[in-house]
Order: structure tokens, then sequence, then C-alpha cells
């Protein structure tokens, strides 16, 4: 059971508290607490930073069902737009404890509010990267037909690098089929949301929303990075003209930033941008080179150990004049990149794991790899555009080698196993059993067919990847065997009563004359083996040489 403690009348999860989705998630700190939910900075098992949410529980029984809903559609709505680069990973929604979790990507750095408030002046180069993000954030959810519909500063994070992330989907409309996927709760909206300062005018007189609702948000955003605050929401719902009347009275703002700005504020929403897309064309217009990649994160697959395997993702420029010029590192010795440098506008990324390399088996492995640009200058030395740099996550499993038993001498070499009996008399034979494969092997060993008389010890065998075990086998005289007689035992080491090696020892029976020949040339042909080569150096008789 949870441990918890009770902090303004909520059940919040303690720090060290480790909480079992289909990940394990180790509370490290709570982020942040709203009307429904606390936040919590969470670690998990792949060393991830995690943002878990968790949702308080219903104070009355009433309540279940919209606990359930506000759950339910959060999940919905991550699920479509997780995947795009400008929106936090999303992970799982789960339950434990009779508590309802979300986990996501743990974005750090500062909310775009927080941003506009500590600078004195955004410089537009900032203003156009991030107004292109988001028109890439939402071109991609408006496709799916979602609607964010409480786009505002406080809801965008800029990270430490300065890319954009957009969060909050708590208010996000879904305009297309309803099927079975989608959460009864979205079927019929019965209420919208938003903030005052981002809103158009129509929500105000139609209580309707759809893409434009976006879009008019953004210019809101747009002028707010400008002038240090939204538009006043009184003027937007009276259809004031001269809502953009400061931006254009400011002498640090072009005209071509004023007519995007203005363009995306018009009162008719026929006049507006009609998408993201047509946004993002014209801020492309006025902007810089800026690198744009189709994937965060890429999943090499279950792949056996030598197995040569490779992902590929699109890196692009995604703003406006100049090539893309940089260099992409592996930050993991298990990828590698044939062509590491670049001058481009697009270009396919193609990743080589070497499986060989990979540091764990049986388990998901998580590597990086970052993409970095170089400054833009003019020829007067003027910076057009900072470097800019990615970073993609990557992910394999490389399927362990199973056990591989093999029989060593006291070198540890492999050996073919021969055993030399005199007629009559009982034959001891030691060697020893090791696992050269990368998984654990445990059984018995067991002589196959019925040779009863026949024993190995021990018996019982528990072999790490890399461990061994001595061995000796007993053969007593065979009732009537001959000279000259060979015959082959079978050692099995069987797992689960499967036999999953098979150890031959091969069995001479010999007459007292050969078996005393045999015995002297077998001596003279291991002093053979260990003596050095001949064109081996003699050993030298004064230390230092």
């Amino acid at each position: 059971m949870a441990r918890r403690r009770r902090v303004d009348e909520k059940m919040l999860l303690v720090p060290g508290e480790v909480i079992q989705g289909h990940h394990r998630y180790a509370v490290d700190t709570v982020v942040g607490t709203g009307a429904y939910a606390c936040v919590y900075r969470a670690t998990d098992e792949l060393g991830r930073l995690v943002a878990l949410k968790e949702y308080f529980p219903p104070s009355h029984p009433r309540e279940i069902a919209n606990l359930k809903n506000l759950f339910e559609r959060e999940r919905f709505i991550l699920t479509q737009v997780s995947p795009h680069p400008q929106v936090p990973t999303f992970y799982e929604g789960f339950i434990a404890d009779n508590q309802y979790y979300i986990a996501q990507e743990f974005i750090a750095g500062r909310s775009l509010d927080e941003v506009i408030r500590a600078e004195k002046q955004i410089s537009r180069e900032w203003m156009i990267k991030w107004a292109i993000s988001l028109c890439e954030a939402l071109s991609y959810m408006h496709n799916r037909q979602i609607v964010h519909h409480d786009l505002k500063p406080p809801n965008i994070r800029i990270t430490p690098e300065n890319h954009l992330k957009l969060l909050d989907y708590g208010a996000a409309i879904y305009l297309g089929k309803m099927d079975e996927t989608v959460p009864e709760s979205m079927h019929n909206e019965t209420e919208l949301f938003g903030t005052e300062g981002y809103l158009p005018p129509e929500v105000e007189e139609t209580f309707k929303a759809d893409i434009r609702t976006d879009i008019f948000a953004l210019g809101c955003i747009l002028y707010e990075l400008v002038m240090g605050e939204p538009p006043e929401q009184q003027s937007i719902n009276e259809r004031n003209l001269y809502v953009t009347t400061p931006l254009m009275q400011r002498k640090d703002v072009d005209l071509s930033f004023v007519k995007l700005v203005t363009t995306a504020l018009s009162y008719n929403t026929e006049f507006r941008y009609a998408n993201a897309g047509m946004f993002a064309a014209e801020l492309r217009k006025i902007a810089q080179a800026m690198l744009f990649v189709t994937a965060k994160s890429i999943y090499f697959g279950n792949v056996d150990l030598g197995t040569a395997t490779s992902q590929k993702f699109r890196m692009f420029n995604g703003g406006g004049k100049g090539d893309l010029v940089g260099e992409i590192k592996p930050k993991v010795p298990w990828i590698r990149i044939e062509v590491p440098g670049f001058r481009t506008q697009k270009r396919d990324v193609v990743l080589i794991a070497d499986t060989t390399k990979v540091p764990r088996r049986n388990q998901v492995v998580r590597g990086q790899v970052e993409i970095v640009t170089k400054d833009v200058v003019n020829e007067d030395g003027e910076m057009l555009a900072r470097a800019d740099r990615w970073t993609v996550d990557c992910y394999i499993t490389v399927n362990a080698k199973s056990a591989k038993l093999v029989a060593v001498d006291a070198a540890g070499k492999a050996v073919n196993l021969d055993v030399h009996v005199r007629l009559g008399q009982t034959a001891r034979l030691n060697f020893t059993l090791r696992n050269d494969g990368e998984m654990t092997s445990e059984g018995t060993l067991e002589i196959a067919g019925d040779p009863t008389e026949i024993v190995v010890g021990p018996d019982m065998f528990r072999l790490k990847p890399a461990a061994s075990v001595a061995l000796v086998v007993v053969v007593p005289p065979f009732p009537g065997a001959t000279a000259g007689e060979h015959r082959e035992i079978i050692i099995e080491a069987r797992e689960d009563g499967k036999a999953v090696a098979a150890i031959p020892i091969q069995y001479h029976v010999e007459g007292t004359f050969d078996f005393v020949k045999g015995l002297f040339s077998r001596k003279m042909s291991r002093k053979l083996e260990q003596r050095p080569p001949d064109d081996a150096a003699p050993p030298s008789a004064d230390p230092k040489t």
C-alpha cells in the first residue's frame, strides 16, 4: 500500500515511493498541483525523467465517473498527439492502488510566460522559431481532428536548448469520427474551456470551436511575445479594430511580422489563416534555416546478438533560407552513423546498432543521438541564427545467447573426451563443464541409455554465464568386454526433463600391452604440445634483455 502524506487536504505520494504501471516509477518530488491532480517528477527503470500525474481521489461517489472521464480523455488525446517532437512523449496511463495515473516525458525548462516576464526583449529569431514550432505541433494535432483549445504561454515550455514543447491537453476537443476508441465523454461536448486574452470572439458568441480557434490564440501569443501581455479580451469580444494598434506602433517590429499577427487575429474567421500549415508557410518567408526532426525516439526492436540492424529518421529545414550545416553524434558506443557530417535541406539519417556493444541482454537499453548545427552568420559576421541541438532517444533489446555447455581441459580449451582403460579395470575421467552462453543453465547430469554402472558427479549443476564445474566420470569394467572394443558414452545435461546438451565420451578398452604402449605415446604427445615452437627466442640470461 502506498505511503502518503496530506497536503492541502489532498493525498500525495511521498519522495522515494515507487509506483508500478507497465514501467516502474520512483517518485522524486512534487512539481505542481492543480484542481484535479498533482504532478511529480519521477524516474523510471530506463533512467528517464518522467512527469507522473496523479488524479486526486473523488470526494464523493458521484464524482467517480467524472474522474474516470478526465483520465480517459487525457489518455486518448496524449495517445494521438504524443508522437510529435513538439509534444511530450506519452508513456502510459494506468491505475495503481485505485488511483489514476498519467506518465509522460518530463520537460525541463521554463514556461513561456516565465520567459516573457524574465526577458526584457525576446529576439525576433526566437519568436519566429517558436511560432513555427507551434505551427508544426498544431498541424499535427489538427490533421487528427484535435483542437488544443487552451493555447497560452503557461501551457508552453521552453527547454534549456530553447526548444518549444506544447503541454496540457485537458481542454482539448476532438472533432473527428466517433467510434469505440473515443471516450464516451468526448462524444457530446457540453463545456468549452479557455483563457481570457486568447479566445476568439466567435467562441464567446457561439460556444463553438474549430482549428481556427487555435490560430487566433497563436496570434495572441505572438502579440504577447512583443508587448509583454496578451490582447484585452473585452476588446476582442467587442471586435474592436484597435486591438493590434499597440503592436503597429512599435518601432522594433517590422511590417511583415505585424501582418502575420493581424491576419491570425482577424475577427472574421474567413480572413484568418485557415490552418497552421498556411501560418507556418508565411512565417518561413521571414525565417532563417531551422532544424527539425521527424522522430524523437527510435526502437530497433528485439534482436538477436550479432544481428545487423538499423533504423532511420528524417531531419529537415523547417525554417526559411539557407542550408542546415552540422554533425550527428552518437552518445553511446553501440550506435554508429556512417556519414556524421551534413550540409542539406533534408536528409534521412540511418542509425546502425552494433548489438555486440549493447551492455545488457534481455532488457531494454537506452541510448541517444545528438544532431548539432552550426551558427549562421552573414558576411559582416552578424549572427543570423544560433546553433541548434536535438536529441533522439534510441532503444534496443538484445536477446542473450542461450546456455551452451562445453567440456574443457585444465587450460580452459574445449576438448573431445577420450578415455583409455586397461581390460578389466575401472576408468576415471576428470574434466570441466563450462557455460559459454549468456544465460544461466540449471539441471541434472545423466548418462544416456541404460548403463547404470557409470557414475557422474556431481549429478546436479547450476552454471551462470562463463561459470564452470569440475566433473568426474567413473566407468567400471563392462562384463564381457574384450580388448579393442570401442564404446561411446553420452552425458546429457537436462533442464526440466529436456536434454539441452549432450557430451560424448569415447571409451576404449585395451589389452595390457596396448594400454602401456598407448599410455607412453599419449604422454609424449602431451609433452610435444607443451614444447615451444622451434623459432621461439631462447630465454635470455640477462633479465634486462
